[in-house]
């Protein structure tokens, strides 16, 4: 019998870009696939775009936050993922696309991999900027071939994410039993979760380009890489999150997580002036 795999979409303001990311996941090789949107408070049409596709397909499903909130992304996936049905969960922001063959291609690497928690994707990135675009996919690249990793041995876990949210596959088994949400103010949500989950197991890379990764002025990710002093605010989200949820004892993970908030507290008391720090505009 083969394994459902459900898909988390949490979506914001996503009406511009998201029919093509529903259609890509819908389009998939592998039909053994529930579609789990979970609309974020949206005030443009995502909302009733959802509607439309969860009407016209019964394996799309659309969650709402009580009284249509707004909660941010990382309470959002949780939900999402709290309601799935599926063996195994994939992510994929609302403006990024699948290739046809993404799911199908990562089930066969769990297949190859037993007992593996999360297997992640190549991607190719495409925006206005190609330089840009052509620089990040080689940063985001884990490694030429096919890897198995146990992320917290590696020397970049608190560093460098290299896990792109909408390449990965991880086990629901796995995933169902973090309690990985919390109410962010910054990024670096998806780093803090692949973090919790590499607690559980080993991962794997492929470096087959699965995902089509969408750069735009009012993506996460540019946000973080325009601003220095919005990146370390963020480093410093994601050290408290993890100092707080990774398991006990993991005395010298904590140590050196405990290093990294002294670092970042350096860097934006000392180098940067009051006046630079970050307000509403920036952390809204």
């Amino acid at each position: 019998m083969n394994p459902l795999v459900s898909v988390v979409i949490p979506a914001y303001n996503a009406g511009k870009y998201i029919r093509e990311t529903i259609d890509s996941i819908i389009g998939q090789t592998y039909k053994e696939i529930e579609v789990i949107i979970v609309d974020d408070g949206s005030t443009d049409s995502t909302y009733e775009i959802c509607v439309e596709y969860s009407a016209k397909y019964p394996n799309v499903k659309l969650l709402n936050h009580k009284n249509r909130i707004n909660k941010g992304v990382s309470i959002s996936r949780k939900y999402a993922v709290d309601h799935a049905q599926g063996d195994f969960i994939a992510f994929c922001d609302s403006d990024d696309i699948m290739q046809p063959n993404k799911i199908e291609s990562q089930l066969e690497a769990f297949r190859r991999h037993k007992g593996a928690v999360l297997v992640h994707s190549g991607m190719s990135m495409f925006g206005p900027d190609r330089e840009f675009c052509e620089k990040f996919e080689e940063s985001m690249t884990y490694a030429r071939g096919e890897s198995r990793y146990n992320l917290l041995h590696s020397d970049h876990w608190l560093t460098k994410n290299k896990i792109l949210n909408s390449t990965v596959m991880v086990r629901s088994e796995y995933i169902k039993r973090i309690d990985f949400a919390f109410k962010q103010v910054f990024q670096y949500e998806d780093w803090a979760l692949w973090i919790l989950l590499g607690q559980r197991g080993d991962f794997v890379f492929i470096p087959d380009k699965l995902t089509r990764y969408r750069c735009h002025d009012t993506s996460a990710t540019s946000r973080v890489i325009s601003n220095e002093l919005v990146r370390w605010y963020s480093f410093l989200e994601l050290y408290f999150v993890l100092f707080k949820k990774l398991s006990l004892p993991r005395f010298f993970e904590r140590l050196e997580i405990v290093a990294r908030i002294t670092l970042v507290l350096y860097k934006i008391f000392t180098l940067y002036p009051r006046h630079s720090w970050p307000d509403e505009r920036l952390i809204g």
